[in-house]
């Protein structure tokens, strides 16, 4: 019904466009609303492109936040077997060596035997020994192989130390056996004697690992991990291996271009805020996001970022700072001199504002409870009640067409009534005589 044509056919009166002119006039407060969900579908745009903007200042200050962006690039020559890392302070420099030996654990083996239950006549068994210098004596009461084996898994020495020794029973064919026991430790400290198990045998010697630096300098650890050789830097050693080199990089100008990338990054987030929530006064018109108190929250917030840095300092001593136009700024120049006068400070500085800034952008993108997020799910929600009460409204409008179809209808039928009626009296009156006619 809502298409059908009810053109004045009597009347003569454009009946449709009659119609559709007062359905256009009572669909005023429909409209309106179908405005409220255009502004509010360009307040969702603006906030997702401000989100996406913040979502990469989050990225970048916290790459200038984590502590692994400071320590200095350490490579090594070795094809797998070196692992080396350092800190933000490590000597730059390359150090040139052989790995003549690894950290090995000592390990004894007893005697063979063919009878797991029977191994020693005696009992209660009492072991003695030395290990590092730590004599110790191990008594065992219970009279069965995990008896044993568990006495010298929690042996102490004398000072109450725990003695880190590992004992098992290996088959080392079908109905031969040996106890092995091996030091939990490496080095050469984790060498130790074991008496009261018969003869034994050294099934491994406890070495420190050594690395050769040339000219007869070596430098041995108990572990296979190497501190300090070159200051600030750690390596650990897999096998022997020669003609293996560790060297660290110039970190400065690599941080220095994290540190301008995060700066950037918090520009162009609050060049976004800025643009979205802006008034122009020659057209007296405002972006979608004027006047959103979110908004200059937000933009408050980034600018507090860049604040003391306790324990550091001011960051403008990195040459992080802000300008009079609400803009942050970086002197390259003056963050690489600091990196080399005080990298602990310059890092402080830095990693200080990173963790502001990271913190802000976080507070406004996280996906549950960010500021920008549940504006813009404010808004979602807005649009789907708005587009609940405009389809109530497509219903009305359309019963209210419906209804005046029905009036002009009904006009035209009664119009069309009264000119029957009036032709019929026009007939009846054209046939009564006419008076005075001879």
């Amino acid at each position: 019904m809502a298409g059908m044509s009810v053109d004045g056919l009597i009347s003569g009166l454009d009946t449709t466009s009659l119609i559709n002119q007062l359905v256009q006039a009572e669909a005023a407060p429909q409209t309106s609303l179908k405005n409220k969900v255009s502004e509010a579908q360009a307040a969702v745009s603006a906030y997702q492109s401000i989100n996406t903007r913040y979502a990469a200042l989050a990225t970048a200050a916290e790459a200038i936040a984590d502590a692994d962006t400071w320590t200095t690039p350490v490579t090594s020559s070795s094809s797998g077997s070196v692992k080396a890392s350092s800190t933000a302070t490590a000597a730059l420099g390359r150090l040139d060596f052989d790995v003549t030996s690894v950290a090995r654990s000592h390990s004894l083996a007893t005697g063979t035997f063919s009878d797991i239950n029977d191994i020693v006549p005696t009992w209660p068994v009492v072991l003695t020994g030395d290990k590092g210098g730590m004599a110790f004596a191990i008594t065992a009461t219970d009279n069965s192989v995990s008896g044993l084996i568990n006495a010298i898994n929690s042996a102490t020495g004398v000072n109450g130390a725990s003695l880190d020794l590992q004992a098992t029973v290996v088959q080392v064919a079908p109905g031969t056996y040996r106890i092995q026991v091996s030091a939990k430790d490496t080095g050469e400290a984790s060498q130790f004697t074991l008496d009261g198990l018969g003869a034994t045998s050294v099934v491994r010697t406890g070495t420190d690992a050594e690395i050769d630096l040339g000219g007869g300098l070596t430098v041995k650890s108990s572990t296979n991990t190497f501190t300090d050789v070159l200051p600030g830097t750690t390596f650990t050693v897999s096998k022997e291996e020669t003609g293996v080199s560790v060297s660290t990089a110039v970190t400065a100008a690599s941080i220095a271009d994290k540190v301008a990338a995060m700066v950037n990054a918090a520009n162009a987030a609050l060049a976004e805020a800025a643009k979205q929530s802006a008034y122009d006064t020659a057209s007296k018109k405002g972006a979608p996001l004027v006047g959103e108190a979110t908004i200059r929250t937000l933009q408050s917030q980034t600018l507090g970022a860049v604040d003391v840095v306790s324990g550091a300092g001011s960051p403008g001593t990195a040459g992080i700072g802000l300008d009079r136009n609400g803009r942050l700024t970086f002197d390259r120049a003056r963050f690489v001199e600091l990196m080399g006068e005080d990298p602990a400070r310059a890092q402080a500085l830095a990693a200080g504002v990173g963790a502001s800034l990271a913190a802000v952008a976080k507070g406004a993108t996280d996906s549950t409870s960010g500021s920008v997020t549940l504006a813009i799910q404010g808004r979602d929600a807005a649009i789907k009640d708005l587009g609940t009460r405009i389809e109530n409204w497509d219903t009305r409008l359309s019963a209210r067409k419906a209804a005046l179809v029905r009036q002009f209808s009904a006009m035209e039928t009664a119009l069309s009534s009264l000119r029957n009626q009036s032709s019929w009296l026009s007939g009846q009156l054209s046939s009564l005589p006419t008076w005075g006619s001879s």
